[in-house]
């Protein structure tokens, strides 16, 4: 006897199998956390943009001061060693 849970676990399985793009399917998992850590850089990188405006909106840094601590040796320094 099949349950209706069985029948979600099976109708999931059969959209996935739908879904699948490469062989072996392992490709396709790849793919997906790719494209999810993308996603996830792409956000971070706006949040980053909108944290800088807002300093430097706030008088907290001048515009070009990240950009120039690439310059600082020891910013490098210490990013280098995280």
């Amino acid at each position: 006897m099949t349950t209706f849970a069985g029948k979600e676990v099976a109708a999931a399985a059969k959209a996935q199998d739908d879904l699948s793009f490469f062989e072996p399917r392992a490709l396709d998992r790849l793919m997906g956390l790719v494209m999810e850590l993308a996603a996830q850089l792409n956000q971070e990188r706006y949040r980053r943009i909108a944290l800088e405006e807002l300093l430097a909106r706030r008088a907290i840094i001048e515009p070009g001061d990240i950009d120039n601590l690439g310059n600082d040796d020891q910013v490098v320094e210490s990013a280098v060693t995280i």
